[in-house]
Formats: structure tokens, sequence, C-alpha cells
């Protein structure tokens, strides 16, 4: 059932992923970079797939939640800066462009993020 409801996010996310970046690299570069697109939509899919488990992991475990957050706030940040210098490295585009969809892409994954992790905490409060 649960896994059901994290899919239906999941596919909520892809679209608002898909349309949201779109229309701010039309507007912002009048580009549209598929393959930044691409690896930045793995690259948030994966993130939140890995928050969900990692957060499960620890509730499962009885762990107390803010040691999960003063976990995965640190671990996030990491992950999420050496991804943005790997993706100046790799693509041609000028740094602010890519910096700039990484940032909309961000916001877009931590507020689907916000939105699994209240499904999380009403399945666990049952």
């Amino acid at each position: 059932m649960f896994q059901n409801k994290l899919l239906k996010n999941l596919i909520r996310f892809s679209i608002a992923y898909f349309g949201i970046i779109i229309f701010v690299a039309l507007s912002y570069c009048q580009c549209l970079p598929w393959s930044l697109l691409i690896f930045l939509f793995a690259f948030y899919i994966l993130y939140l797939v890995a928050s969900f488990w990692l957060r499960e992991f620890f509730f499962h475990l009885g762990w107390n939640p803010m040691s999960y957050l003063i976990f995965s706030f640190f671990s996030k940040i990491l992950i999420v800066i050496s991804y943005a210098f790997f993706l100046v490295k790799m693509f041609d585009l000028e740094e602010k462009v890519i910096i700039f969809l990484y940032v909309i892409g961000y916001i877009i994954a931590c507020v689907f993020d916000f939105v699994i992790l209240e499904a999380t905490t009403k399945k666990n409060e049952s």
C-alpha cells in the first residue's frame, strides 16, 4: 500500500520536475539541454529513493528522528555539492546555467522529499 503511494509521489515528481524545469530552462537561457536534464532527473530520483529508504531504516532501528535529520542533512549537503561539481566539469554550458537548473531541481526534490516524509510519518504513527 505504501509503496503505491511512493510510486504515485515519484510520478508526480517526474511530471512536476519536467514541467517546471523545461519552463525555467526555456525562460532563463532559451535552451533545452536534454542530457543535463536527464542527468539531474536521474540524480533526484536516486536522491528521493535513497532518502526514503534511509529514513525507513532509521525508523526501523528505532533511532531518534533527530539523529536521522542531523545525519541526512550533512550527508545530503556533501552529496549535492559534489554532484554539482561533477556536472560543472562534465557539461560545456555556462556554470550559472547548470547551477541554476540544479538549484531549481533541488528545490522541487526537497518539496517532494517533504511530501514523502509526511506519508512516512503518517504510516509509522498508525
